[in-house]
């Protein structure tokens, strides 16, 4: 279980797990369902007062924000009709993008049809 704002980025390596919100001292609001190369935490410059805890037992890898200085976004490649395959200056490009998720979180073009 990791408990507090995140100063640094996750990804779950192995297992699942959940990002929840604390709204008061009995509830817990579930933010996000994790699972393998899935990523949480400080991902932008703001930190936000979530919690995670694992379902299974998990792996996970910690990277703090100085591992992603110099690194650019240099494009994106589609994937079949379902996803976007983004692309590093570093070189990496591992994960796919679905556009339903993306739609979701308002950074991909409009219904399926349209992509």
């Amino acid at each position: 279980m990791i408990w507090g704002p995140l100063t640094v980025v996750v990804t779950v390596v192995e297992g699942d797990g959940l990002v929840v919100e604390v709204v008061d001292d009995a509830e817990v609001e579930v933010v996000e369902v994790l699972g393998a190369n899935d990523m949480f935490g400080l991902l932008a410059s703001r930190a936000y007062d979530c919690n995670a805890e694992t379902l299974t037992p998990c792996v996970i890898r910690v990277l703090d924000r100085k591992d992603f200085e110099g690194v650019e976004f240099k494009g994106l490649m589609q994937v079949g009709t379902y996803a976007f395959r983004i692309l590093f200056s570093d070189g990496h490009s591992v994960g796919l993008y679905p556009f339903d998720t993306l739609r979701s979180v308002g950074i991909a073009p409009g219904p399926a049809e349209d992509v």
